[in-house]
């Protein structure tokens, strides 16, 4: 009697065991990371100098660390001229501080207003600086060739 019941406990102790492997029911695997993108641009965030404008954007996307892909939409409005060139920035080390073009922004309308969506593959350390809220993303002019607005990148998980 005691054999078999050392037998029962330790057949249901291997199927709980093995039921319990790396993936969830729906075969996803659990260290594929998915975030959402997000930001919200003005003018009164860029730096070194702040810009008195009313125009405005917004930054909507999703990041996988599964295949270190960025996709973004960003759309614009009323700027003062129209768009010359855009990018993702950093690793900053605050709001006040400024950075280098990670990922520049291609194939968008050069208007005062309008939208680009697009896709990166990010590099390890682009991912790492992306995660850890080190981006942001602005839109120059010829009226601002330093930028006219600016907007941090939030990167919060699915």
């Amino acid at each position: 009697m005691r054999r078999y019941l050392f037998q029962t406990l330790f057949v249901f102790v291997a199927a709980v065991w093995t039921s319990c492997d790396k993936k969830n029911d729906n075969n996803v695997n659990p260290t594929e990371d998915k975030f959402k993108i997000s930001g919200t641009a003005s003018g009164d965030q860029e730096r070194p100098n702040p810009v008195t404008t009313n125009a405005t954007g917004t930054l909507t996307g999703t990041y996988s660390t599964e295949d270190k892909m960025l996709h973004y939409t960003i759309t614009w409005s009323n700027l003062s001229d129209s768009a010359s060139a855009m990018h993702f920035h950093g690793p900053v080390t605050s709001a006040d501080s400024s950075a280098g073009v990670q990922v520049a922004i291609t194939d968008f309308p050069q208007l005062p207003s309008g939208s680009v969506a697009g896709m990166a593959t990010l590099t390890a350390s682009q991912e790492a600086q992306l995660l850890a809220g080190q981006w942001y993303f602005n839109i120059h002019n010829r009226n601002h060739p330093g930028g006219e607005i600016r907007g941090a990148v939030v990167a919060t998980h699915d």
